[in-house]
């Protein structure tokens, strides 16, 4: 019996050691912010998951240049005392002309592993133009992109729990004269 609770304690011990802060980004309460263009036209998307209560901000970047939808991912901490609008401004610095001076700026920044992040899907749903900036001219392919992220190791007391997303991606198909595989 003093062997079976004594067991016990140990096992309990470990998992409190190994116990953190989860974060899920399909949480009803986490915001989430997809970023496909700027006022010059469509850039890589930019996926924002912000988590107010840990004041921490999950980002998402998936490639535009070709169809492997590359995707990294950051995962960025913020002192404890910056409210869900400091995270809200900081966010909008990210992917804007930078409208807020004073942000509040990250106390520590995680890269995801890459091998964490897998894309599961990638379907063509239309097609663009991009007229806005003349150095990028043509047509873009409008795709939705699936992933999901597994495994993700522990950073800076930070679980993030396995999640599966889709986001728009514009697909540069350099200067075409006309849309290309068009659905």
């Amino acid at each position: 019996m003093k062997l079976t609770v004594l067991l016990a304690l140990m096992f309990g011990s470990c998992l409190m050691l190994h116990a953190g802060t989860t974060i899920d980004p399909k949480n009803p309460t986490t915001k989430k912010t997809e970023i496909t263009s700027t006022m010059i036209g469509y850039r890589d998307t930019l996926l924002f998951y912000a988590f107010a209560e840990q004041q921490a901000v999950l980002v998402v970047r998936i490639d535009q240049s070709s169809k492997d939808f590359v995707i990294r991912a950051t995962l960025h901490r913020f002192a404890k005392d910056i409210p869900a609008e400091g995270l809200a401004k900081w966010i909008n610095n990210q992917h804007s002309d930078g409208l807020f001076p004073d942000v509040a700026e990250p106390v520590s920044r995680h890269d995801i592993p890459a091998a964490t992040a897998v894309i599961t899907s990638k379907h063509m749903i239309g097609v663009a133009t991009e007229s806005r900036n003349p150095l990028q001219t043509g047509w873009f392919q409008r795709y939705e992109v699936g992933f999901r992220f597994e495994n993700v190791p522990p950073m800076d007391g930070i679980i993030i729990r396995n999640f599966s997303d889709t986001a728009t991606v514009y697909l540069s198909v350099a200067n075409a004269a006309a849309p290309v595989d068009q659905p």
